[in-house]
């Protein structure tokens, strides 16, 4: 755990060296994450960039390691950060300085896991199967089980302190958008071999309300040259129970205050990592490469994906 608890704490410094480039950051805590065995918990910090009345009228929400152990997520979301206010830097925008938009950032959602490397917050929780919805074909075992907290995909009897803080800050912050896109991107690693960008629903093959605003953030992205990726609903790669981004979105919808071109609209980023499984099966019990890129190629990465956080960003100025 020591080890964990240095990286986290580099990353706190990171966050925190932030609002000293720049009057348009602020930085506060949101919540904790669930005791630990030894009882520590760790704070959930959110960053607000850009000015007030923006991150109030017209925000989009940036959030990474939901899944603790999933570290190259976080490394990407924090050096975008980094050089969002830097006019020098390719990941500059003018538009976060003109009020044109502002952005609500969740940089470690679940800090537990993080400090411990599980991919479950540390109840043995995963996050990412916790809303208490159930899915419709989803498959045994990995979609999402009740079996045992020592075992991996556990869904848990409650919802964690993590789920409830990620849901309250949708409900005060990105429901009831009728004149806006209130995109919200959720970053991961560790499924296939190439990267995906996902849209709801996880659980089921209903057709999205927002299918068509999705297309047309894929066809500007692809403009933008952003052309290496999967585009589609999750359930078209496989289905899980309780995903938490259907859950919100659900319930954004359930408020009907949305349009079919505006409003509530969670993505998640799939960054493939399973490149070179076939030539290294052994890689399939090593944690830390199965869920994460080879260090060698973090560098040349990181840059790609923080080219890809802006466009993004900027798909909802429109």
């Amino acid at each position: 755990m020591l080890k964990g608890l240095v990286k986290f704490n580099r990353v706190e410094r990171q966050i925190f060296r932030l609002a000293k480039k720049s009057k348009l950051v602020r930085i506060r805590q949101i919540g904790v994450s669930r005791r630990t065995k030894d009882g520590l918990r760790f704070p959930i910090w959110l960053i607000e960039i850009g000015k007030p009345s923006a991150v109030k009228k017209k925000p989009v929400g940036l959030v990474a390691g939901i899944h603790g152990l999933e570290k190259i997520g976080v490394q990407i979301l924090v050096e975008f950060l980094e050089e969002l206010l830097d006019p020098r830097s390719p990941c500059f925008m003018k538009e976060v300085e003109d009020g044109e938009i502002g952005i609500l950032v969740v940089p470690v959602a679940n800090p537990g896991g993080f400090v411990l490397n599980t991919r479950s917050n540390p109840a043995g929780v995963d996050l990412m199967r916790n809303s208490g919805d159930d899915a419709k074909g989803a498959p045994f075992f990995f979609g999402g089980h009740f079996i045992s907290p020592m075992l991996p995909y556990y869904r848990g009897l409650a919802v964690q302190p993590e789920a409830r803080t990620l849901r309250k800050l949708m409900r005060d912050n990105f429901y009831g958008r009728r004149k806006h896109r209130a995109i919200v991107l959720d970053i991961h690693s560790g499924f296939g071999r190439k990267d995906s960008i996902w849209w709801p629903f996880a659980s089921s093959d209903d057709r999205c309300p927002h299918e068509s605003a999705f297309e047309d953030i894929r066809r500007r992205l692809h403009h933008d040259g952003h052309t290496g990726y999967e585009f589609g609903p999750q359930s078209a790669s496989y289905k899980i129970h309780g995903d938490l981004w259907d859950s919100f979105y659900r319930e954004s919808l359930d408020s009907d205050v949305g349009t079919k071109k505006n409003g509530f609209m969670p993505m998640t980023l799939e960054i493939g990592t399973w490149a070179g499984l076939g030539k290294n099966p052994k890689k399939i019990f090593n944690k830390k490469r199965l869920f994460n890129l080879k260090k060698k190629d973090r560098p040349s990465a990181v840059e790609k994906y923080k080219k890809l956080l802006r466009d993004i960003v900027l798909t909802a100025v429109v």
